[in-house]
């Protein structure tokens, strides 16, 4: 069975709604005969990965990338670029149809679009077999249909899902409707790389400066963080490898990750005792530290994903594997402001040290083992306050 998600809605998906996003689509896998177009053709090489531009030959100024990328599970993304669009008469309409096309001629999407200049997404695809796809668009002008070539093919091959992990297909946990596009393995759920990174060989020297001085104001500011100014300090170190940390130190510091971590193997505990399993798989689940109660570990991470794989113990008790991961890197026009002051670290400066080799954006992995009771209640609590009740 194939499965369309509204690009719509994965961009604010969240668990809670998990059941309600997907929607079957039994209707568009009906095979569709593509009707005889005026078509566009090769530009040659496209610049960007993952696409094929054309030039149309019988609507001219047009120029068009069809891209599709495929990325870790299930999951398909079709884009396109208008590169260049013709100017639409007083009474002239124009709009774009981004469709999703398999090997046997089966429309999987079909989402409208303006013809507007640059990106414009199409509805994700996902599908629940081997599946190679390709992203196709059909310009409307005035009336008249024009199609642009194929992008490049991408085979989607979705893993076994498996809840207990006993196969090892991490991919099927992966939250495909990220609107970042986060990537999963055995490590963990990154987001993807913002584009154009690393592109600069020489730097300016005015900008340089400036991103480096707003760089020390982030270490003057991050010096009382501990673990914030750790991982600051490793972007600006340029190396981009991984950064290893025990994760059990963000849960037992922030009460909303400790408090979701708990309900959340609670609950998994309850359902693999119900079915007498001796074992329980959470997939990767969203989640963001809070930039007030949570300063340290919001200015370490962010947003993050975080796992748990449980194991029941011959002693009643569950070991829980707990993974908490990230990628940290910053985004254009996304700033961080110290709470209480003035002080901000803006993104498209620390953005400008990455793209000119002063930074590297890296993979933040944490793991570590939480012990839970054989009913789900965690063996380790806060301690309780000085003088309390």
């Amino acid at each position: 069975m194939k499965i369309r998600v509204p690009r719509r809605d994965w961009r604010t998906y969240t668990a809670a709604a998990a059941a309600t996003v997907a929607v079957a689509s039994a209707a568009v896998t009906a095979t569709v005969a593509t009707p005889a177009l005026s078509t566009f053709s090769a530009a040659g090489s496209a610049a960007r990965p993952g696409c094929a531009t054309y030039d149309t030959s019988g609507l001219a100024g047009f120029n068009i990338d069809t891209c599709m990328t495929g990325g870790t599970g299930d999951a398909g993304f079709p884009d396109i670029y208008v590169n260049t669009a013709r100017q639409l008469g007083v009474r002239e309409s124009c709009k774009i149809d981004i469709e999703v096309w398999d090997d046997a001629n089966h429309k999987l999407a079909d989402t409208p679009a303006d013809c507007g200049l640059g990106l414009h997404h199409g509805d994700v695809v996902t599908v629940s077999t081997n599946t190679r796809i390709h992203t196709f668009a059909r310009v409307w002008f005035d009336g008249s249909a024009y199609g642009t070539g194929d992008s490049p093919i991408v085979n989607i091959q979705p893993p076994v899902a498996n809840r207990a992990g006993k196969d090892g297909t991490w991919g099927s946990w992966c939250p495909a409707w990220e609107s970042t596009r986060p990537t999963c393995d055995q490590t963990g759920a990154f987001q993807n790389d913002q584009p154009n990174d690393y592109g600069l060989t020489k730097a300016d020297p005015a900008l340089l400066a400036d991103a480096l001085a707003n760089a020390e104001t982030g270490k003057k500011v991050l010096a009382v963080l501990p673990k914030a100014i750790e991982f600051f300090n490793h972007y600006l170190d340029g190396t981009g490898s991984d950064l290893n940390f025990d994760s059990t130190q963000p849960y037992k510091a922030s009460s909303d990750l400790r408090i979701s971590v708990d309900n959340t193997v609670a609950a998994l505990v309850t359902s693999a005792n119900n079915a007498k399993a001796t074992t329980f798989d959470s997939g990767y689940q969203r989640f963001e530290f809070d930039k007030i109660h949570d300063t340290e570990w919001a200015a370490a991470m962010g947003g993050c994903f975080y796992r748990v794989a449980g194991s029941l113990q011959s002693d009643g008790t569950w070991s829980v594997r707990f993974q908490l991961t990230s990628y940290y890197q910053f985004r254009d026009g996304t700033n961080f402001t110290v709470p209480l002051t003035s002080i901000t670290v803006y993104g498209t400066k620390m953005r400008y040290l990455e793209k000119v080799g002063k930074a590297r954006n890296f993979r933040e992995v944490g793991a570590g083992t939480l012990t839970y009771t054989n009913t789900g209640d965690p063996t380790w609590t806060p301690a309780a306050p000085a003088g309390g009740a």
